[in-house]
C-alpha cells in the first residue's frame, strides 16, 4: 500500500506533467512536432538496424523469418531501411523501437545503418544508426562475438559528423548547419543485457573477470556509460535517450531450465537501472549547454507485454535465435501471428511491443528530451528533482527502520577510541582530520576527513558522525544512535591487538556487553533491545592480522601456520565473532572482506626495497585477501543458513578498491599509489605530522591519505557501496 508520501509525490509529478504539456503546447502524441534533427542511435541487437550484415560474425539476422511483418505502405527505403516483408538485420519480425520514434518525430519510419553502403549521406541526415547487435559497454563483451565495441561505435559516429560537415558545405553556414543537426539530434543508448547474460553470467571475460558479484560489475559499466554520454556531450550531444535493462531473467531463454523468471537477473537489472537513473540526474546537474538526458524505462513495458514464456520463432521459442531463428522459416511451429506475442525469438521483442516500448518513451521522457523552451526544461528539472526526491522517500522509509550504527573492527572504522588508550597507534593531530565538516579537527580517526560508517549513519537518517565508545565528551544518549568499538591496529587474531597494545576484539564484545547494559538502565529493557536488534551492526577487521601480525613475524602465527592455515584460522575467529554479538541481540550484520591490501603504499614501498620490484602492487598479499574472501564469504553464507534471525551481508571491499586502482579516472582521481600525506610512501601515525611539506592540498585526487589508510573521498564512495549491498541483499 502507497504511504501518504507517495501519493503526494505522485501528485506533484502529475501536475508538473500537465504544466510541461500545457507549455509546450501540444500533446505527447504529437510529439512530432518537437525540434528532432535526426535519430542517433548506438548499443546492441536491440536497436541494431542491420549494421552485423557487414560484419563477420555469427550474430546477424538478414534471413527469413526476420523481418516477415516489415511492411511500409509506398516505401521506397533502399538498404537497411528495406520494408516489404523482407529481412533488413534487425533481430525482430518487423520494426524496433528506434524506428517508431524516428517516424513520431516525423523523421522516416525506418533508421538505417550507417555500415549498409546502400545508404548515402542524404538519408543519414536525418538518422543513422551505430548499434551492432551483441555488443556490451564492456569491451569484451563485444568481442565475443566479433561485433562492434563501444569505442568503434563512437569512432564511425565521428566519421559520420565529418561527413556530415563535409556533405553540408564548406562554408561557415553549412559547418553551423551541421552542427545544429548534431545538437538538435535525439541520441538513443541502448544496452548492457549482454554484458551480464553472455559474458559475467557465462564466461566471464575482461573486466566482468575481475568482480565478484554482479553488483560491483555492474558499478563498473555505469561508470562506462557515463563516461560514454560525457564524451558524446563533447561530441556536440544534447538529447540522450539513455536506456536501462529489460526485466532480462523473464526473457524466454532464461526461463528455458525452469519455465520461471531469473529473479537474481532481474535483481541485478532493478538495482543498474536505479544507478542508471541516479547518474542521469547528476548529469542533468553538471554538464552544461542545454543537455537534456532522460532514462528510457525499457524494464516496465517489457514486465507488461504479454506472452513472455516463449517467443514466436522456431520449435520451442525458448532458446532459438540467429540462424537457430532462421529454421523457422522452414518450422510449422513457428506462430503465424507475432502480435499476440511479446517475444519474437528467445531474446528480443516482437514488432508489437517495440511499438509499446516507443510509445511509453514518447508519452514520458522523449517529448521533454525534445523541447527546446527554457522554461519547459526548467520544469524538466524539477520533473527530476521530484522524482529523485521520490526515490529518496524511498531510501528514507527503509533508513528510518535503522535505530543506530553500532561498529566493530581496525583503524577503518576507528572513530577515536584509540586516543583514550595508552598506544602509539593514534591519530589525534593534525593533518589528520584537517577536512571534516565544520573545520580541521583531529578526532582519532585515521583519515583527512570522516570514516565510512559516518556516511552510512548520515545516509540512514541518523547523526552524521558516530561516537567513539570510550570518549568521554559522548555519553549513553548519542551512544543509543550509534557507537564505535573500534581499536585501530586489532584483529580477529587477539594476539595482533597486542603488537601495538590495542583492544583486542574480544574487549570490544564486552564493551558492547557494558553498552547494552548502560542502554537498558537508561531507556528500559524493551526501548533498548528494540535499539539492538534494530541498529546496522558494521564490521570491519583482517588486514592487520596479516600484515602486522602473520608477514611481520611479530607473535609466532607465520611459524605455527600455514599462510592458508591461518586463513582458516580467522574465518573461525569471525564466525565466532558474529556468533555471538548474535547471542547479544544482534540482527543487521555487514562484514567487510579485505581490500587488495598488497597494494597499500606502505606494501608497495616495502616490496620495492625488499623485492627489488619497481613499486607494484605485492601480488602475493592480493592472492592471501582472495582466498580469505572467498572463504569468509561462504561462512556469511552458511551462517545465514544456521541462523535465519541473521541478516548479515558480506561486502566485496576487494572489487571496489581494485576498480579504484585499475580505473581512478572513472573516480576523479589521479594518485593510486601514494598517499597524500608527507611522501605518502611509509607515513602513517606519528610519521604523518603536520611539520612535512609534502603533504597534498587536495586530497580529492586521491585513493589513499596515508601510507595505509583511505581518503575521506573514497571512504564515502565505499559507505555507498555497503549500503547497496545491504538493500540488494535484503539486510535493510
Amino acid at each position: 500500500m502507497r504511504s501518504p508520501r507517495d501519493l503526494v509525490v505522485a501528485v506533484a509529478l502529475l501536475q508538473l506533467s500537465v504544466l510541461l504539456l500545457l507549455l509546450s503546447g501540444e500533446p505527447a502524441a504529437a510529439a512530432g512536432k518537437s525540434k528532432v534533427a535526426a535519430i542517433i542511435v548506438f548499443g546492441d541487437s536491440t536497436v541494431d538496424t542491420g549494421n552485423n550484415n557487414y560484419l563477420s560474425t555469427l550474430v546477424r539476422s538478414d534471413f527469413a523469418p526476420y523481418g516477415r511483418d516489415l511492411q511500409l505502405a509506398g516505401a521506397g527505403v533502399s538498404g537497411s531501411g528495406g520494408g516489404n516483408g523482407r529481412p533488413t538485420g534487425r533481430f525482430s519480425n518487423g520494426r524496433l523501437a528506434v524506428d517508431f520514434i524516428s517516424e513520431a518525430f516525423g523523421l522516416p519510419p525506418l533508421v538505417p545503418a550507417y555500415l549498409d553502403p546502400a545508404v548515402n549521406m542524404s538519408s543519414l541526415g536525418a538518422g543513422a544508426c551505430f548499434a551492432s547487435a551483441g555488443a556490451g559497454y564492456d569491451n569484451a563483451t563485444s568481442d565475443l562475438f566479433s561485433v562492434l565495441p563501444l569505442w568503434k561505435e563512437l569512432d564511425y559516429f565521428k566519421e559520420y559528423a565529418a561527413r556530415l560537415r563535409s556533405f553540408r558545405g564548406d562554408d561557415d553556414a553549412a559547418a553551423a548547419a551541421a552542427a545544429a543537426t548534431l545538437s538538435e539530434a535525439l541520441y538513443i543508448v541502448s544496452m548492457g543485457t549482454n554484458d551480464f547474460l553472455e559474458n559475467y553470467y557465462a564466461v566471464a571475460r575482461g573486466h566482468a573477470a575481475e568482480y565478484s558479484t554482479a553488483a560491483a560489475y555492474g558499478d563498473y559499466l555505469l561508470g562506462v556509460a557515463e563516461a560514454f554520454v560525457r564524451e558524446l556531450h563533447a561530441l556536440g550531444a544534447r538529447k540522450v535517450d539513455l536506456n536501462g535493462l529489460p526485466p532480462m531473467g523473464c526473457l524466454p531463454l532464461e526461463r528455458a531450465t525452469g519455465g520461471a523468471c531469473t529473479e537474481e537477473y532481474n535483481a541485478v537489472a532493478e538495482r543498474f537501472n536505479a544507478g542508471l537513473q541516479d547518474m542521469i540526474a547528476r548529469l542533468n546537474g553538471e554538464l552544461g549547454g542545454g543537455a537534456r538526458i532522460v532514462y528510457g524505462d525499457v524494464y516496465r513495458p517489457v514486465a507488461a507485454g504479454g506472452n513472455v514464456k516463449a517467443g514466436c520463432c522456431g520449435v520451442t521459442g525458448v532458446f532459438e535465435m540467429g540462424y537457430m531463428c532462421g529454421a523457422g522459416a522452414r518450422s510449422p511451429l513457428t506462430c503465424t501471428d507475432a502480435s499476440k506475442f511479446a517475444f519474437w525469438d528467445a531474446i528480443h521483442p516482437t514488432e508489437r511491443l517495440h511499438r509499446a516500448i516507443a510509445d511509453a518513451k514518447m508519452n514520458t521522457t522523449l517529448h521533454l528530451a525534445a523541447m527546446a523552451s527554457p522554461l519547459v526544461r526548467l520544469l524538466l528539472l524539477l520533473l527530476l528533482l521530484v522524482a529523485a526526491a521520490s526515490r529518496g522517500a524511498a531510501s528514507a522509509a527503509k533508513a528510518a527502520r535503522v535505530t543506530a550504527v553500532i561498529v566493530f573492527g581496525d583503524s577503518t572504522v576507528d572513530t577515536g577510541n584509540n586516543n583514550q588508550i595508552g598506544t602509539p597507534l593514534r591519530s589525534d593531530f593534525p593533518p589528520y582530520g584537517r577536512d571534516m565538516p565544520g573545520g580541521a579537527r583531529a578526532t582519532g580517526r585515521f583519515g583527512n576527513g570522516r570514516l565510512a560508517p559516518d556516511f552510512m549513519s548520515e545516509s540512514l537518517g541518523l547523526p552524521p558522525l558516530v561516537p567513539a565508545y570510550l570518549d568521554p565528551a559522548y555519553g549513553i544518549a548519542d551512544f543509543a544512535r550509534g557507537v564505535c568499538f573500534a581499536s585501530a591496529g586489532t584483529g580477529l587474531d587477539n594476539a595482533t591487538a597486542g603488537v601495538l597494545s590495542v583492544i583486542p576484539l574480544w574487549k570490544e564484545v564486552e564493551y558492547y556487553r557494558e553498552y547494552q547494559r548502560r542502554l537498558r538502565a537508561h531507556a528500559g529493557a524493551a526501548a533498548a533491545r528494540d535499539v539492538v536488534r534494530g541498529a546496522l551492526h558494521v564490521v570491519s577487521i583482517g588486514t592487520n592480522d596479516f600484515l602486522e601480525n602473520y608477514y611481520m613475524l611479530a607473535t609466532g602465527r607465520f611459524a605455527r601456520y600455514s599462510v592458508g592455515e591461518y586463513e582458516d584460522y580467522l574465518v573461525a575467529a569471525a564466525r565466532a565473532f558474529l556468533a555471538a554479538i548474535h547471542r547479544l541481540g544482534a540482527r543487521r550484520v555487514t562484514f567487510a572482506g579485505l581490500s587488495p591490501m598488497g597494494c597499500l603504499p606502505l606494501e608497495r614501498t616495502a616490496g620495492a626495497l625488499l623485492g627489488g620490484g619497481g613499486g607494484g602492487c605485492v601480488e602475493e598479499y592480493n592472492r592471501v585477501a582472495r582466498e580469505y574472501n572467498g572463504k569468509v564469504e561462504a561462512m556469511v553464507r552458511s551462517l545465514r543458513a544456521e541462523l535465519p534471525r541473521l541478516k548479515v551481508a558480506f561486502i566485496p571491499v576487494y572489487d571496489n578498491m581494485l576498480d579504484l586502482i585499475t580505473h581512478p579516472e572513472k573516480y576523479g582521481l589521479e594518485n593510486v599509489e601514494e598517499g597524500c600525506c608527507a611522501t605518502g610512501r611509509f607515513e602513517m601515525g606519528f610519521m604523518c605530522n603536520d611539520e612535512s611539506p609534502l603533504t597534498c592540498d587536495d586530497a580529492s585526487k586521491y585513493l589513499f591519505w596515508d601510507a595505509f589508510h583511505p581518503t575521506e573521498k573514497v571512504n564515502r564512495i565505499m559507505a555507498q557501496h555497503t549500503l547497496d549491498v545491504c538493500y540488494q541483499q535484503g539486510v535493510l
